[in-house]
């Protein structure tokens, strides 16, 4: 199978419960969106020309044989992707710890979008 036609992402599943498991092994991490109190996830395939799609967020996270998780968050913006955050050793429910930072950047990220439309409006005319 070519694996550049391979789905862009699994359906959406809540996020906290997978949370407490390793990774799907065909995953580079999980596409993040926050609806209110609920965190969303989609699984992004571990394929070579995959990129994040501007303002989204990945996180990837190991487990440990101590019982710690180390978490990496990973923002998508137009030409690049970008390390948002490294969380080295945070306890099994660490979906608390992270929540924050996707939160923020996420908001960040719309701010931008919504102030770069309206300076580009005001250029054209």
């Amino acid at each position: 199978m070519d694996t550049r036609t391979a789905p862009v992402a699994t359906a959406p599943f809540p996020l906290e419960p997978a949370t407490q498991h390793s990774m799907a092994a065909h995953a580079r991490g999980a596409v993040v969106r926050v609806r209110g109190d609920q965190v969303v996830a989609t699984w992004l395939p571990n394929l070579p020309a995959q990129r994040l799609a501007p303002g989204q967020i990945l996180l990837a996270w190991t487990l440990s044989t101590q019982g710690t998780t180390q978490v990496t968050a990973t923002l998508g913006l137009t030409g690049c992707e970008v390390l948002l955050a490294t969380w080295p050793s945070l306890p099994q429910h660490w979906l608390p710890t992270v929540l924050p930072t996707v939160r923020e950047v996420g908001g960040l990220h719309q701010a931008l979008q919504g102030a770069t439309a309206i300076l580009e409006a005001l250029l054209d005319t």
